[in-house]
């Protein structure tokens, strides 16, 4: 097996469990081995430890609804991440914007705009939300426990996100 098969089916069998060279022995021996499984769990926690500090808000929001572990193991499964912090919080982000959940998806698309707008106050970015948004960034970034928050009514309001509003954003109810 020359080096580039072996790293290619190493990389595989960590991001994604998967065995892309069947052929080889040495790496269907590790399919199933504890080394494997503690190389995974690592790698999550520190992909884990790393998107904690660079999503202050939908991390906190995740973790509230349970599902933190599971969308971060699923992430990193996915093989789309960067070893960069920033760009990899960003994959992370992008990923989530199209989640199921539409206030994880709004959530999301709204700390990328946070993100985009940080350092060019001339950008301005809207955000559809499928309800009032300000009580639970207000509680996200109060660090609140979220469970003793009523449910947002569904609403439709468009977050607009830019540096040049006074208090960053502009929240607006849309008939």
């Amino acid at each position: 097996m020359n080096l580039e098969t072996y790293q290619n089916g190493l990389f595989h069998l960590v991001t994604r469990n998967e065995l892309v060279v069947e052929n080889e022995p040495y790496l269907q021996e590790l399919v199933a081995s504890v080394p494997l499984r503690v190389v995974r769990e690592v790698i999550c926690y520190w992909r884990a430890y790393g998107l904690e500090r660079f999503s202050v808000l939908v991390i906190p929001y995740l973790r509230s609804q349970g599902r933190f572990d599971s969308d971060v193991n699923r992430f990193v499964s996915s093989g789309a991440f960067s070893t960069s912090l920033e760009e990899s919080g960003k994959c992370f982000l992008d990923w989530l914007a199209t989640d199921v959940d539409p206030i994880v998806a709004s959530l999301a698309r709204t700390e990328l705009a946070l993100h985009l707008t940080q350092s060019d106050r001339t950008i301005t970015v809207a955000v559809e939300w499928p309800c009032d948004p300000e009580p639970l960034l207000f509680a996200l970034l109060a660090r609140e426990d979220l469970a003793s928050h009523p449910l947002p009514l569904p609403q439709r309001h468009r977050l607009q996100v830019s540096r040049s509003f006074p208090r960053g954003y502009i929240s607006e109810r849309v008939p």
